[in-house]
């Protein structure tokens, strides 16, 4: 008897813990939510169109992670702070406008992220977050930081990319446990940083001069990314010997100087560099102790005024990829050819003639890219003898070689400017209706159109072509006369023409 009535008792609800409404164009919290409060750990409700965080929500006593990213959120309400538990929140790309104080109290909160917002400042109450580690405001508004952000004593990620900063506040300097520090895409025109836990440092897009002074004090140091600065040298002893990949594209640099022991000074001492990004500066050549970094495996120096690459890069002996487009080197050096781990090559754009043959002796390209225009990553190259002071010398070409400088490309005709001239020529035709079209010319005879070399060349009143006849030239002085109003009577400049006639 017992055992029948056991099998009739109500089986106990299972606790849920998560909830995930991800991309269900829901316009608010749903009810399922709240029927599980008291269990409820995770709740995602990620790209719908909720516009208002409903109050009930707030009653989740056991929520430590919420997501609301892609929703049109306005405000964030006060009773936030009922979320004691809450260690992780979401509100990427809604429209908030501010932060409620209240927020303070959700104290054992480890990752916030505000991006794509509309918030121009933060609460000073928002530091007061001693547990925060991820702390992420990229795309806002913001025009500056709290005084006081220092006092995130535990912070580790601090993003706050594409803003309107123009400075940081020096307690930033107090961020110990600062690991990763992104600031592009802002106005800073100066920077001092001294983070000795710091691994990956974003400056890039500001209005920086030079770079910070205090690098060298980041002994943990791998990432540096300085790109499109104003950035004209590199001071000494400025880089960490820890840096791994430097990027320092699109600036203003005309001189890198290396020098890769450990034990010296220099503007360099990273022995340990596996990426080095050069391109779109002023560069008029590659140190020679390029050769010291036996780490090396990226080289992008595109865009330059590089004449030639020194002999020292042979001893990269792990460079995989080389890019050195959009120069003007004239020649390669043989010692190209050791570079046994080479995969890609990229030369176009240059004033090379040829090629070394020793680039025979790679056995991993893959790719050697020798014009804008090349159809296949492999060119077949076939060795040839040229004359030489020394004597001939074998080297290798192919249909891509020589390349053509710049005097020698063809100049593109813009389609507005030909469309432009083929409209004049179709008015100027039209002009005349009772034209009847002239015989064509012979076969042998070779047509060819002559266009004016630029706009501001003064007009010789001749728009057709130069090798055909002009066609009625009495009735084109009248034309032009009529326009100028030199004639008055119509009727008696046809009699005189018909008499002439």
């Amino acid at each position: 008897m017992e055992r029948l009535l056991c099998s009739f008792r109500p089986k106990r609800l299972a606790e849920i813990r998560t909830l995930d409404f991800t991309g269900q164009r829901l316009l608010e919290v749903p009810m399922d939510a709240f029927k599980n409060e008291a269990t409820l750990e995770v709740l995602l409700l990620d790209d719908n169109k909720i516009a208002e965080i409903r109050k009930e929500l707030l009653c989740c006593q056991s929520l430590y992670h919420l997501s609301l990213s892609n929703n049109i959120i306005h405000t964030l309400p006060p009773s936030i702070a009922s979320l004691t538990s809450l260690c992780e929140l979401n509100l990427r790309n809604n429209c908030l406008i501010e932060l409620p104080v209240e927020l303070k109290a959700c104290r054992y909160l480890h990752s916030l992220d505000l991006s794509s917002n509309l918030l121009e400042c933060l609460p000073d109450e928002l530091t007061d977050l001693v547990n925060l580690k991820h702390l992420l405001l990229n795309q806002c508004s913001i025009v500056k930081l709290p005084h006081c952000i220092g006092n995130l004593t535990s912070l580790c990620v601090l993003e706050v990319r594409d803003n309107s900063l123009k400075l940081l506040p020096e307690s930033v300097g107090r961020l110990d446990r600062l690991e990763r520090l992104d600031v592009g895409e802002n106005q800073l025109e100066s920077l001092s940083v001294l983070f000795p836990s710091l691994q990956q440092l974003d400056i890039s897009s500001n209005r920086l001069d030079f770079l910070p002074n205090q690098l060298g004090g980041c002994p943990q140091l791998t990432d540096l990314d300085a790109s499109s600065n104003r950035i004209a040298e590199l001071a000494d002893s400025s880089l960490p010997a820890s840096l791994r990949c430097l990027r320092i594209g699109d600036n203003r640099i005309t001189r890198l100087q290396f020098n890769c022991n450990s034990s010296g000074g220099g503007s360099f001492r990273c022995f340990s560099l596996c990426e080095l990004h050069v391109a779109k500066n002023r560069l008029d050549e590659l140190p020679a102790g390029l050769g010291r970094l036996h780490q090396l495996e990226l080289v992008y120096c595109d865009s330059n005024r590089l004449k030639r690459l020194p002999q020292a890069i042979g001893t990269c002996r792990s460079l995989a990829v080389l890019s050195a487009r959009d120069n003007r080197l004239k020649l390669v050096p043989d010692e190209l050819g050791r570079l046994a781990l080479l995969r890609v090559l990229n030369l176009s754009g240059n004033h090379l003639r040829c090629l070394p043959i020793s680039m025979l002796r790679l056995p991993q390209l893959r790719a050697l890219w020798l014009s804008d225009n090349q159809s296949e990553p492999m060119p077949r190259l076939q060795p040839e003898d040229i004359a030489s002071r020394c004597g001939p010398i074998r080297v290798l070409t192919c249909y891509l070689l020589p390349q053509l400088s710049a005097g020698d490309r063809p100049t593109q005709i813009r389609d507005d400017e030909v469309a432009s001239k083929a409209a004049a020529l179709l008015m100027l035709n039209s002009s005349d209706k009772t034209h009847q079209p002239p015989t064509p010319p012979p076969r042998s005879r070779a047509a060819v159109v002559h266009f004016l070399a630029s706009a501001s060349e003064p007009s010789t009143g001749q728009s057709l072509p130069k090798d055909l006849p002009e066609r009625r030239p009495r009735r084109r002085l009248l034309m032009q006369q009529r326009r100028a109003g030199d004639l008055q009577d119509d009727d008696s400049v046809q009699k005189e023409s018909l008499t002439q006639r």
